[in-house]
């Protein structure tokens, strides 16, 4: 990045110096120069700015009928025309380009070849060169600056010091002060800053080392983007909407999330066989399963040693990376499996069916009911009693402390960190949950803790801490009498085995076994959200509910339906 503004410098003044070898120019009067009088000599006073000049007739008729000029390279032409281009006083055009009247040019050394400029255009600074290009108008454009191949809409502001090749820039972007984008699209109210703004006290080069955007070819940018000085993107970046970038990005990820992450993916993976994708997608581990192109996540027991992972709209059918999409997507599953369950193997298999792509987990056998840890969690040491093998002085603390007393992991947390601090060392609570997963991980804390890694799926991670199917369930609760707060009594839980024997579809069924199982559930209105289901299945869902169980849902379709109606469910505990 340190030589980048070197570099767009040295671009833009290779692209002027051409200009001198090249035919078929023609001179034009900018907006900053006024013809006044004629002089005693035929020729005009020219005012530029606060100055005034004298030209003679003949280098204003060459400027007002420039035939003659335009089988001539600009290096031929006389030395007090060059000097004109140079201050500001002409821009060079050519027979291809067409610039609208109310287009106002005061820039000094502008040429516009094989390009369109449309109305209400401004055009300042010093070297600005449109080569093949539109400009849609009402733009802002300030040299240093070239623009090849590329469309500007309109509102846009480029320059100064930016070069913009083989590009699409949306309504209302701002590219400003060491900006270099090649083969890309910019979306609308992007702001590519690579420096500071006015700079009132100048800057030495070793202190601008730190500046620049520079964005690689065929990245992809959202609307409302913000890339401050020091960003790069590799080639093949996308930069979801109302991102904030300000470092370097590798090559082909998905840039998501305000501070923004990078979730690596090869987004060339239709080029790779199915077998290399999937390799692919297991090198790149665990983060590659939060791609944002995979959409929504839904997760079910399909035995007691089995998950299914439906994805009703994944990415795979709309174009991006193409179908081996699916075959990386099942290798970035398989590492995080492996990470999270090593003593566990799990088998990932896939089935696509129009836009849904379902994956079913199938473990060697049946994974334990895990818990999220939290401060209110108590644990327990497992194992011998006397063993306390440790690798580590916090995983000792944790297994002296454990073998005293259960306690909870605030407790917990506490007397580790107070043992730490006899160390002279600082305890972090990740740290510490980190710890006790590695020790639930070898049998020596219960309950077994969810692995943190399975968080990058929380549909996934939801179900792991739910009883899975097969296993004894705990006996349903009487309900409570209802109390005397208006609440009709017919909303309270009722056992599921006083439903009628009615046949409805199973994905109802399913849900109702979760809510009415054992009369309560831990979350209830996690079931219905995560469900993905729409108002008319949410509506159906609960008619059927009403019909089955004898409760009344009132307000049915405002906001918070899911959460109210699994408090008319769940008997109060």
């Amino acid at each position: 990045m340190s030589n980048l503004r070197g570099s767009i410098e040295t671009q833009i003044q290779a692209a002027l110096r051409q200009v001198l070898e090249q035919t078929g120019w023609r001179p034009r009067w900018t907006a900053h120069a006024v013809l006044g009088a004629r002089t005693p000599q035929g020729g005009r006073e020219l005012l530029l700015g606060g100055a005034s000049a004298s030209l003679d007739a003949q280098l204003v008729r060459s400027v007002e009928e420039p035939d003659s000029l335009v089988a001539l390279p600009v290096r031929e032409w006389d030395q007090e025309l060059r000097q004109l281009w140079a201050m500001g006083a002409i821009y060079l055009v050519d027979g291809a380009s067409h610039i609208a009247s109310s287009v106002r040019i005061k820039g000094r050394r502008v040429l516009i070849s094989r390009s369109k400029v449309e109305e209400f255009t401004l055009i300042d600074g010093e070297g600005v060169a449109l080569i093949d290009s539109e400009v849609r108008g009402h733009a802002v454009l300030s040299g240093p600056l070239l623009l090849k191949e590329t469309q500007l809409d309109p509102q846009a502001v480029a320059g100064p010091m930016v070069v913009v090749e083989q590009s699409y820039v949306a309504p209302f972007v701002k590219l400003q002060r060491t900006v270099r984008v090649r083969a890309s699209s910019i979306g609308a109210h992007t702001a590519l800053e690579g420096g500071n703004h006015v700079e009132r006290y100048p800057q030495s080069r070793s202190q601008r080392r730190g500046f620049g955007v520079e964005v690689e070819r065929q990245c992809w940018l959202g609307q409302h983007v913000s890339l401050s000085g020091g960003a790069r993107l590799g080639e093949g970046v996308v930069v979801a909407a109302h991102c904030a970038v300000s470092s370097d990005v590798g090559e082909h990820v998905i840039v998501a999330g305000n501070p923004a992450r990078a979730l690596p993916v090869d987004l060339h993976l239709r080029e790779l066989s199915p077998e290399q994708a999937r390799e692919a997608g297991y090198q790149q581990g665990p983060p590659a399963t939060r791609f944002p192109v995979y959409g929504a996540c839904t997760s079910r027991w399909d035995a007691a040693d089995a998950v299914v992972l439906r994805y009703p709209h994944h990415g795979s059918r709309r174009g991006l990376a193409g179908p081996t999409l699916i075959d990386f997507h099942q290798g970035a599953l398989e590492a995080l499996l492996a990470q999270a369950f090593p003593d566990n193997p799990c088998q990932v298999l896939h089935k696509q069916a129009g836009p849904e792509v379902a994956f079913a987990l199938r473990f060697a056998r049946p994974p334990p009911r895990y818990e999220k840890p939290s401060p209110a969690l108590t644990l327990s040491l497992a194992g011998a009693p006397g063993d306390l093998s440790a690798e580590s002085h916090l995983e000792q603390d944790l297994l002296e402390v454990l073998e005293e007393q259960s306690c909870d992991m605030e407790r917990l947390f506490s007397e580790c960190m107070a043992r730490a601090f006899e160390r002279e060392e600082i305890l972090e609570w990740a740290e510490l949950e980190a710890t006790l997963c590695l020790l639930s991980r070898r049998g020596r804390v219960h309950p077994p803790l969810l692995p943190p890694v399975i968080a990058s799926i929380p549909s996934l991670a939801q179900l792991l801490t739910s009883e899975p199917p097969g296993l004894p369930r705990a006996p349903a609760q009487e309900a409570a009498p209802a109390q005397e707060t208006g609440t009709p009594s017919g909303l309270q839980g009722r056992p599921r085995e006083q439903l009628s024997t009615r046949t409805i579809p199973p994905v109802l069924e399913r849900i109702l076994n979760e809510l009415l199982g054992d009369g309560r559930t831990a979350e209830p209105d996690v079931t219905f959200l995560g469900l993905g289901l729409d108002s008319f299945a949410l509506a159906h869902l609960i008619a059927t509910i009403e019909e089955r169980c004898g409760v009344t849902c009132p307000d049915l379709f405002i906001h918070n339906t899911p959460r109210k109606l699994a408090a008319a469910l769940t008997p109060p505990g």
